[in-house]
């Protein structure tokens, strides 16, 4: 099953992103831990599951855009 991600954020200052998965914005903001001015750099995927997860999980494409 493919999801699609996507981060937003309107200023990097506020030191937080919203992330919506399939179109649907999550209630919780993500913080954004180590400040930048041009944005972030990094993004750590992890699994959710209570044990080991030896198939993991399939990343098809990144696409950046500045708005």
């Amino acid at each position: 099953e493919w999801n699609e991600l996507t981060f937003e954020w309107d200023n990097i200052q506020q030191n937080n992103c919203r992330l919506k998965i399939n179109g649907e914005t999550c209630p919780q903001v993500l913080p954004i831990h180590l400040p930048s001015v041009n944005g972030i750099n990094y993004v750590h995927f992890q699994s959710f599951t209570d044990t080991e997860d030896k198939e993991g999980y399939l990343i098809e494409s990144v696409m950046g855009v500045v708005k």
